[in-house]
């Protein structure tokens, strides 16, 4: 049975590929097989030669009409389900790295389980270790409830038996945070996601990311991690009966209302005035909540 490896390349992100091909190439198992979906980045000889020849490469071009992050990993799932004979699928981001033995312990740790995560180390543009508390230390399984509020399961540091794709299929195309419905319907089934000891992703932080680390918010990022948070509840809607309905329809209405109270008068600046006094966490979009307006 195979084992596919995904990630996105993008213009941008070339400084960071060597790193990424250092970690694939590294890996203690060889029992992948790389698929990486072209976004415009342009692939060339002198990327290819950045991954070891016995390192099993499938490049997927990305037209520009679907070029779209949402698009892109709309058309990754698809083809992905289009594959025979896979058993796995390891997601990566191409601007982080890994230890060597995150395949090996990840594709171990799924004959038991259904989907997995390793820690999160963050590291700055430079891959340098910033010096915080890894992401989720404390965490040994990610339920339901935990990703109600606040994405912890990213594409960067994940990994699903690829018959769970077909349980969130078809992809939706109108999501901004792909990766957040697709884990949250996944667990809503009754899944549970595994951690994966002993192995690390080391995330890094820069400007191009759509998630990560704040100190501060700008009224532009409260408005975009409303709109985050609304296409994320109204997606999941879709997929949920009973209780968990009820409850992700009450957030929904909670962060309408909260859309609704920001477009008045002077509520956006007292707003931004007690956000930003908080001690901000990883994705920081769990921090747009009606309990900081006055």
């Amino acid at each position: 049975m195979r084992n596919i490896v995904v990630g996105v390349i993008y213009p941008g992100m070339e400084k960071f590929l060597s790193d990424y091909a250092g970690s694939i190439n590294s890996q203690t198992t060889k029992d992948f097989e790389l698929f990486l979906f072209d976004n415009q980045f342009g692939w060339n000889e002198e990327a290819a030669l950045l991954f070891e020849r016995n390192v099993r490469v499938e490049v997927i071009p990305v037209s520009k009409e679907l070029s779209s992050i949402v698009l892109v990993r709309k058309l990754m799932v698809e083809k992905l389900l289009g594959e025979e004979g896979v058993s796995n699928v390891i997601f990566t981001d191409t601007d982080d790295f890994f230890d060597k033995d995150r395949f090996k312990l990840t594709l171990e740790t799924l004959e038991q389980e259904e989907v997995v995560f390793t820690d999160v180390v963050a590291v700055d543009r430079e891959g340098k270790e910033l010096g915080v508390p890894m992401f989720l230390e404390n965490v040994d399984r990610v339920f339901f409830k935990d990703l109600i509020d606040k994405n912890m399961l990213g594409f960067s540091h994940t990994a699903i038996k690829w018959k769970c794709l077909k349980e969130m299929f078809p992809y939706k195309d109108n999501l901004i945070i792909g990766d957040w419905w697709l884990f949250a319907g996944l667990l809503s089934k009754g899944l549970v996601a595994k951690k994966v000891e002993g192995t690390f992703t080391y995330y890094r932080q820069y400007g191009n990311n759509i998630a990560g680390m704040k100190k501060t918010f700008s009224e532009e990022e409260v408005w975009k991690g409303i709109e985050i948070k609304i296409a994320f509840y109204e997606n999941l809607l879709n997929d949920l009966s009973g209780e968990k309905r009820d409850e992700i329809n009450g957030r929904l209405r909670g962060i309408l209302r909260l859309k609704e109270q920001l477009s008045k008068g002077d509520k956006m600046q007292a707003f931004l005035r007690n956000l930003n006094k908080q001690e901000q966490e990883f994705y920081w979009w769990e921090h747009i909540d009606s309990k900081f307006l006055v």
